[in-house]
């Protein structure tokens, strides 16, 4: 591991990329492989946006869902549906820029890609998740079942 962490050093000294420390702690990077760091990282970064990209989709078209949660999830956010389709926008275009600049594995590309998408997850998309969350998360706590099959899957 500080083999790593002398690479990234370098690297970070060389492209003013963040703190090994904040892309840990903002997007779960644990590197063993001191030659594939940029690339170890994009790939990381890439992971968290599908997975929090495959959690808005399913509520967003929520017709090909078979999960009844996210009916009631997207009943939750009905009003909220155009502000989650354009954070759901935003994290796709990171995922395909991510397969991009993997693909490439061109070390300026993957260090840029890393700046961008770090200064853009601490600035806005992570408050703009979290926002989601808690509407979820209270949409859960007065979430009510009705009497009726009908008020149970009614989401007008």
């Amino acid at each position: 591991m500080e083999d790593v962490k002398k690479n990234y050093e370098v690297l970070r000294n060389k492209y003013s990329l963040p703190l090994f420390s904040d892309l840990t702690r903002e997007f779960g990077i644990n590197l063993d492989h001191p030659d594939l760091i940029l690339h170890d990282i994009v790939d990381k970064i890439k992971e968290k946006m599908v997975d929090n990209a495959t959690t808005i989709e399913s509520i967003i078209f929520v017709g090909s869902s078979e999960n009844l949660s996210n009916l009631y999830e997207a009943k939750i956010l009905k009003n909220k549906k155009k502000e989650i389709f354009e954070f759901y926008k935003e994290l796709m275009s990171i995922t395909w820029k991510s397969r991009k600049v993997e693909t490439t594995a061109d070390e300026k590309e993957m260090a840029d890609f890393i700046k961008e998408t770090y200064d853009k997850w601490v600035k806005k998309l992570k408050k703009e998740f979290i926002d989601i969350c808690e509407k979820f998360e209270k949409g859960w706590k007065s979430a009510s079942l009705g009497t009726t099959p009908t008020e149970m899957m009614y989401l007008g």
